[in-house]
């Protein structure tokens, strides 16, 4: 008779460890991609741009260039990594305190028009899809959780992310059309009724540089107000 190894002999299976070596594996790269200049870390402090980033994220950044991390750098040893694209949830420095940094999405490349009409995103006259989807919930300041109105918008080159509607008739749902400059982007925040953003060019943002934008959002490493939010990427591509 031939006697089978105990649970205990065996050990765990292989696939219990799978998880735990790519996880090992990211954040074991992480400082040595970072000290190269590939890779930024930022924190979240806002709510601007929920339900995609949240205040308490500790989010990883795909710089553009190095100046993402070494702004002092000339620019011929600055060599590009990637170009921002639209879509892109960007970090960008603030264009009227460079000593801030935002997080936005790049919504109007350089040439395309960009309006608000009714809380609708129009690029080069053409309204961007938005498909409503379940209600986002969140905590009040009451303590108290509410529903938000959610879509899911499409951008033309197939970008898809989730963006809220607080109010229908918030003063930033509807703005005059205009056109994105030569060099610049125009961006949004993801939670449209609570977002300074490209659309407000007195809050010190409006069109954004190409030599301020830092790098694209990537993943989230991990939330100190969510502690099961980790390791999620900003955009899943089948959001």
């Amino acid at each position: 008779m031939i006697q089978t190894r105990t649970e205990r002999e065996r050990g765990w299976p292989s696939w219990f460890w799978l998880p735990l070596v790519l996880t090992g594996g990211i954040l074991g790269a992480l400082p040595f991609l970072t000290l190269l200049g590939l890779l930024r870390i930022f924190t979240i402090p806002s709510v601007s741009n929920v339900p995609s980033l949240r205040a308490g994220d500790y989010i990883t950044i795909e710089c553009y260039d190095l100046a993402c991390r070494f702004p002092d750098l000339p620019k011929w040893v600055r060599p590009t990594l990637s170009e921002p694209a639209v879509g892109d949830m960007a970090a960008f420095r603030k264009p009227t305190d460079l000593s801030v940094d935002y997080i936005k999405r790049i919504v109007g490349m350089p040439g395309d028009s960009v309006q608000m009409l009714s809380g609708t995103l129009y690029i080069n006259d053409k309204a961007v899809p938005k498909a409503p989807v379940e209600n986002f919930r969140e905590l009040g300041k009451d303590r108290k959780f509410q529903d938000v109105l959610q879509f899911i918008e499409t951008l033309s080159n197939g970008v898809r992310y989730r963006v809220l509607d607080r109010d229908p008739a918030a003063s930033l749902d509807n703005t005059s059309r205009v056109v994105v400059p030569p060099g610049y982007y125009f961006v949004l925040g993801d939670n449209r009724d609570n977002s300074l953003d490209s659309r407000a060019s007195r809050s010190g943002i409006g069109f954004v540089p190409r030599e301020l934008m830092l790098g694209r959002a990537v993943l989230v490493l991990w939330s100190t107000r969510e502690p099961g939010r980790m390791l999620e990427a900003v955009d899943p591509p089948t959001r």
